[in-house]
């Protein structure tokens, strides 16, 4: 139990700093909320899941931007108390900016934990669609994956997350 009472304290520490008053003076501060339907494969079965959670992103350049969220993915049957908690520290590319239409990829490492903590990685691309001027319907398609490396076998987790996205 003490690694992960570390990582959660190295996660909020950086989400202090993505959401201080200095990054939410920037040109571009992206938070978003989602819900996502998700395949589950370990060990060569796969199940359904869901994943809820939401994230931060700061523009940090032109078109680059970094950003960290939070989920749970929540087995489709089963105990909830199987409920595996993630955590993502991603880069952005947006190919396109300042239009309705705003693509993007992402990567990065990925935290997940319960009774363990794994180390991983995550991979996706999405869509922003900016309905209003500060409010917009985000769509991606995101593959996490991670491995204890004693007790559990590799797991990924295939996400199609919905949600709305705020600027």
């Amino acid at each position: 139990m003490p690694r992960l009472s570390s990582a959660i304290v190295k996660i909020a520490l950086l989400g202090c700093i993505l959401g201080s008053p200095f990054v939410a003076n920037a040109q571009y501060l992206r938070d978003y909320i989602f819900i996502a339907p998700t395949r589950d494969t370990s060990a060569g079965l796969t199940k359904s899941s869901y994943a809820v959670g939401g994230g931060i992103e700061q523009l940090l350049g032109n078109r680059f931007g970094a950003g960290v969220d939070f989920s749970a993915i929540i087995p489709g049957s089963g105990k909830a108390n199987n409920t595996i908690g993630t955590t993502s520290f991603n880069g952005f590319v947006h190919p396109v900016l300042n239009s309705k239409w705003d693509p993007y990829v992402t990567a990065g490492y990925s935290l997940m934990f319960r009774d363990f903590v794994a180390n991983g990685f995550n991979a996706g691309g999405g869509l922003n669609y900016w309905f209003r001027e500060n409010l917009g319907l985000v769509l991606e398609l995101r593959e996490q994956a991670g491995k204890h490396p004693t007790a559990f076998p590799e797991n990924h987790y295939l996400q199609f997350r919905i949600g709305l996205t705020f600027r």
